[in-house]
């Protein structure tokens, strides 16, 4: 970097290059081509679509020209006209866009053993997406809409938010939360489906999980689960995002319900691939992830993958994703697969005893309590913010 801390125009740009990343600052823009960091406008960018040869990619955070300015966001530099015409140059002259997360900016930087700052964000993202081709980039949506699919979801999430933390406030375990009757009455059979990985994540094999006395008072046999000590919050995580409502708020009996949650879509509960998506938001571009995302990973996966990798030699425990070595992350990546599998294997199961003790749930949906739909006429009306 230049001592007077002025970068190369536009004009210096090596357009022989095939991938450039483009980072929009507090204080300027910068352009990256693999070779220097150049400073540019946001008038400028909107003309990289005709400056470059045709198999160009040009790699840009998520937040920056995935989202358009609003009225209520101002943060972005471009307004929904400005980045469809960017869109448009940019399949009309040959140019893959593609969008960075950006809550993995932190991690672009370790990796690269950079500061976060504005001259060198291109540079580690750059070098990240190099260095793991299959990093997950997302095209660009010219609708800058939510799908019917994911306002369901976004309606829901907001709901589970709500019943979650509720049901934290006692541990998950307040005997007049219907979902908390279910687990109780229901955690043997999920023990008995789950694999041994999924036994492991959801702590049904740890040395509390068992009884290992007998109690006539409580008709508890020696051997016995003990509820209160397996990760009764994951599975009241997953059952919560089919069932459940919070019901008279405001009183003494402020508790969930057992009604069902039934795609508006489908009538039927929703599936893992909907519920991954739209509600647990099990992706890097998740921004606002919710009460559930937060349950798996935040107070669950870190600790649980972490554990398995030094169990395999690898201490993780003080560094972020980018410190991390070759092998490291492949150590990494396959525990955070196995962590993933295990949410969605218990889903399933959750989701088949539900329907295997409620047989009737699809064919008489006006006498089961049913979750009522958003609060508007359609689920078409529900506009959940972008940001």
């Amino acid at each position: 970097m230049n001592k007077n801390n002025k970068l190369p125009s536009i004009e210096s740009l090596n357009t022989e290059n095939k991938v450039f990343t483009l980072d929009f600052g507090k204080k300027r823009t910068t352009l990256y081509d693999g070779e220097k960091v150049i400073g540019s406008t946001v008038e400028q960018i909107l003309t990289l679509p005709k400056l470059l040869n045709p198999g160009s990619k040009i790699i840009v955070e998520d937040a920056h020209m995935g989202v358009p300015r609003t009225e209520k966001s101002l943060a972005q530099p471009y307004t929904k006209t400005e980045l469809r015409k960017f869109y448009s140059d940019c399949e009309e002259n040959g140019i893959e866009l593609r969008f960075f997360p950006q809550q993995s900016s932190p991690r672009a930087a370790a990796y690269s053993n950079l500061k976060k700052d504005d001259d060198q964000d291109p540079i580690s993202i750059y070098n990240l997406c190099r260095d793991y081709p299959n990093i997950s980039l997302k095209k660009p949506d010219p609708s800058f809409s939510y799908s019917l699919k994911a306002k369901e979801g976004l309606f829901r999430k907001h709901q589970l938010n709500k019943i979650l933390n509720f049901a934290r406030r006692t541990d998950y375990l307040n005997p007049n939360d219907k979902n908390t009757q279910w687990i109780n009455e229901n955690a043997n059979y999920v023990y008995n489906e789950l694999s041994d990985v999924g036994r492991c994540v959801f702590g049904f094999l740890n040395e509390k999980a068992r009884f290992k006395r007998p109690n006539k008072n409580r008709n508890i046999k020696k051997g016995d689960l003990n509820v209160r000590h397996i990760k009764v919050n994951f599975i009241y995580t997953v059952l919560a995002s089919m069932r459940g409502t919070l019901v008279n708020e405001g009183n003494e009996q402020f508790s969930v319900d057992d009604s069902f949650f039934l795609r508006e879509g489908t009538g039927r509960l929703p599936n893992w691939a909907f519920t991954q998506r739209y509600i647990f938001h099990m992706s890097p571009y998740h921004l606002k992830g919710g009460v559930a995302r937060s349950n798996f990973y935040h107070h669950g996966a870190k600790k649980w993958i972490k554990e398995r990798v030094f169990e395999e030699g690898y201490d993780i425990d003080k560094k972020k994703r980018g410190e991390m070595s070759k092998q490291e992350e492949k150590v990494f990546l396959k525990y955070r697969r196995l962590y993933s599998n295990a949410i969605k294997e218990l889903y399933n199961i959750i989701k088949k005893q539900l329907e295997n003790q409620h047989a009737n749930i699809y064919n008489n949906q006006k006498e089961n309590k049913l979750i009522a739909q958003p609060l508007c006429d359609s689920i078409n009306e529900y506009q959940p913010s972008l940001i």
